[in-house]
């Protein structure tokens, strides 16, 4: 696996790009397949093309095949909820309420305040304590945790409401799994779902009420979604 460059952009970009290896000749190998002669191929810094190809939901080397993503009701997740004591799931509560007012500022349509909520819950994510999770449970925790802390940084930088709101689906796509794995002990949530956010791919998003206020559109199409799933409280 390697990245090429694209040639002819203003800015640097990348291609992930499956290659295949024939035999090795000395120091060199031959490339059976995926490459062009002339193609300039990255050397030196590929992992760091890697994670940002990762934050942005691109083919990277784990994810290779992205596809259409499944709505937030079909995907499969682990039950660490046994393995979560209760200090776990409220830190992990106060960081769902810290997207909420994320959520809120982006049905507004206010990229400024939608700045200034991402950065206070990438704060809190970096303070939360896992000590107790071990096994599956940890390395879960440690990736979601990675994709949170990735994607509301990410949002906090921005200034263009759009674009903000591309980084919410990967970041509200990540909260979803981490709360049906977990549990929540303090609140029920639902998980909301517009059918024709971003080109009609869809996307979904957590909300403490019933009623539907669509993040993704705003005032535009305000109430277009539905409500996909119930996540009740952890007993």
């Amino acid at each position: 696996m390697v990245y090429v460059k694209v040639p002819d952009t203003e800015v640097p970009s990348f291609q992930f790009r499956e290659i295949e290896l024939g035999e090795a000749v000395g120091n060199y190998y031959q490339i059976l397949s995926g490459l062009n002669e002339g193609e300039e191929v990255v050397t030196n810094g590929s992992f760091v093309i890697d994670a940002a190809a990762q934050l942005n939901n691109q083919a990277s080397m784990i994810n290779q095949n992205v596809k259409l993503k499944p709505s937030a009701a079909e995907l499969e997740v682990p039950d660490f909820s046994a393995s979560a004591n209760k200090a776990f799931q409220q830190q992990l509560d106060q960081a769902v309420k810290g997207y909420l007012a994320l959520k809120d500022a982006l049905v507004e349509t206010d990229a400024e305040m939608a700045a200034e909520k991402a950065g206070s819950l990438h704060e809190g994510l970096m303070q939360i304590k896992a000590q107790q999770l071990n096994g599956k449970a940890q390395d879960y925790w440690k990736t979601k945790r990675l994709a949170l802390e990735g994607h509301s940084q990410k949002i906090s930088e921005l200034s263009d409401v759009e674009e903000q709101r591309n980084q919410f689906d990967f970041l509200s796509q990540a909260l979803i799994e981490t709360v049906k794995a977990f549990g929540i002990p303090t609140q029920t949530y639902y998980v909301q779902y517009c059918p024709m956010a971003f080109d009609d791919q869809g996307a979904a998003w957590l909300s403490a009420e019933d009623k539907v206020l669509n993040p993704y559109f705003g005032d535009v199409m305000l109430r277009c979604g539905v409500v996909q799933e119930t996540l009740l409280l952890t007993e």
